[in-house]
């Protein structure tokens, strides 16, 4: 016989999932945008490396944590909410995460030795352009799961103002060349916080 307290959804791999998710993020927004030049892109890994190895791996790890927490908590929720926008909302999450993992798998190539294989200048260019583009389509996935999702759960109007809030500061840190650190980190902070909060808010 199952136990009630069984059906509840796992809460503890959301939160968990959430907090290295975000503290990967804040790690990567304090490293300084890389330079142009392919030559200057090769110092710049090699002087970041281990703040971009700690975000790199907290990041790969948040990936499975994350992913069965959103899938538990919005299937507890499935019913209550309008099936179409529900779909989109999860299929939003679930591309980001899975696009994260593609984020620390490229980032691993670019800060680990691989049998010993170096990377010219530039192709260390070329990954590093890779991974901030990859993880721009994931933040903007990320933007909009936050907004759909957050519409459409009812605790209150306050949640969909946070909703909406944080997912243009999420659009906003998508363009980390073009935004200072301080919006980058903003939305690291804000996406772990949403998280946080969703676990607790019911439809």
């Amino acid at each position: 016989m199952v136990k009630d307290s069984d059906r509840r959804p796992a809460q503890w791999p959301l939160a968990v999932g959430a907090v290295l998710l975000g503290v990967s993020q804040i790690v990567f927004a304090l490293v300084p945008v890389p330079p142009s030049q392919p030559s200057d892109v090769l110092r710049w890994a090699e002087e970041h490396r281990l703040a971009m190895q700690v975000s790199s791996e907290l990041l790969m790890f948040s990936s499975p944590l994350l992913l069965a927490g959103i899938v538990s908590v919005l299937m507890r929720d499935a019913d209550a909410l309008p099936r179409a926008w529900y779909h989109v909302g999860l299929a939003a999450f679930v591309l980001a995460v899975v696009v994260n993992a593609v984020t620390a798998v490229t980032q691993g190539r670019l800060l680990y030795p691989i049998f010993g294989i170096a990377l010219t200048p530039d192709s260390v260019a070329l990954m590093t352009s890779l991974v901030y583009s990859i993880m721009h389509a994931a933040v903007l996935l990320f933007a909009a799961g936050v907004i759909i999702t957050g519409f459409q759960r009812r605790p209150g109007k306050m949640f969909r103002a946070w909703s909406l809030g944080v997912g243009v500061l999420l659009i906003l840190s998508s363009f980390p060349w073009l935004t200072p650190a301080w919006i980058n980190v903003s939305a690291g902070a804000s996406l772990m916080g949403w998280f946080l909060t969703l676990q607790r808010t019911s439809v």
